[in-house]
């Protein structure tokens, strides 16, 4: 999502559509957990230039996601839509601030870019931008079948979490201990 700062101009509207590859690729930093579909992505950006180098970003993406839900453990799908709308300012503009000057709300929604640079790339934003539509616990969609997974215990076997099976040895060698 690539282009020349100096095309901005009075505005730049921007429409990008990316392959289920390249999702996967932009991705990449959630490290499996969230890839592509096939319904790929699509962004309708309008950028503008303001004063000082500020540069606005708004518009909307729409991309489909496929994760694991959390309850069920099987693969989904979900098609995700996302509002775009962030503020990104010039690196320049960071010099002379002071180190411990405390961040406010407004702060927080600000992006930074280098100005020495020709190009700029808009993959960050509109990735966080999907991400935080994304829900902190993905699971199945209301119309979609979700039986919680259960684990393989075997019978003869106490029903304790396998995670837990390295504790309760060594809880159950204190005991022996404390009895001798």
């Amino acid at each position: 999502m690539k282009f020349a700062i100096r095309d901005i101009g009075d505005g730049l509207d921007l429409n990008v559509e990316k392959t289920r590859e390249e999702v996967d690729a932009m991705m990449e930093i959630t490290h499996g957990d969230f890839k592509g579909t096939d319904a790929g992505l699509t962004a309708n950006l309008r950028i503008e230039k303001i004063s000082d180098g500020t540069i606005l970003v708004r518009g909307g993406t729409r991309a489909g996601l496929a994760f694991h839900c959390v309850r069920c453990l099987e693969p989904r799908e979900r098609t995700l839509e996302a509002e775009v709308d962030a503020v990104l300012l010039p690196s320049s503009s960071v010099e002379g601030m002071d180190d411990d000057q405390e961040l406010t709300a407004e702060d927080m929604d600000v992006s930074f870019y280098d100005d020495s640079d020709e190009e700029l790339d808009l993959t960050d934003v509109v990735r966080e931008a999907l991400l935080l539509e994304m829900p902190t616990y993905p699971t199945c969609a209301d119309d979609e079948e979700c039986t919680p997974h259960q684990l393989d215990v075997e019978e003869d076997e106490p029903s304790i979490d396998p995670r837990w099976q390295a504790l309760a040895k060594i809880k159950e060698r204190m005991k022996r201990d404390d009895n001798n």
